[in-house]
């Protein structure tokens, strides 16, 4: 998922609609509640017919999990300068490694690259 207006989905994609109802500031105000948060970290990732899950539909119960401000609701990435880190955003973690701490990236490189069938190989690319 990205956090610019670029990106196709958000992380409210792959959450269980009821934390959600009432609009932004209910939904962080629910995810403020520790008990709430593992609530529905476990409702992400249990299979369910009753809402469409992202999560699950990109075919993973493991995935990139970021914790935010819900006081900053902006990122800063734009389609001039894509490549900057989302405002707010103050933990990431890929596969249960944390590569961005306090909104400092780590060293750490725990993903790996998922390309799609049209993938051709560098030297095409260019």
């Amino acid at each position: 998922m990205y956090n610019y207006t670029a990106g196709a989905t958000g992380l409210d994609a792959a959450m269980p609609p009821w934390v959600q109802d009432g609009g932004l500031d209910e939904w962080c105000k629910r995810l403020a509640d520790p008990a709430i948060r593992a609530r529905v970290a476990e409702e992400m990732r249990t299979p369910t017919d009753a809402w469409e899950n992202l999560l699950l539909s990109a075919g993973s119960r493991r995935a990139t999990s970021a914790t935010w401000s819900c006081s900053i609701r902006r990122g800063s990435p734009t389609f001039e300068q894509p490549h900057q880190l989302a405002v707010g955003v103050q933990h990431v973690f890929v596969n249960g490694v944390q590569v961005l701490d306090d909104g400092e990236p780590t060293a750490a490189r725990p993903g790996r690259v998922v390309r799609g069938p049209g993938w051709t190989g560098w030297n095409a690319q260019r």
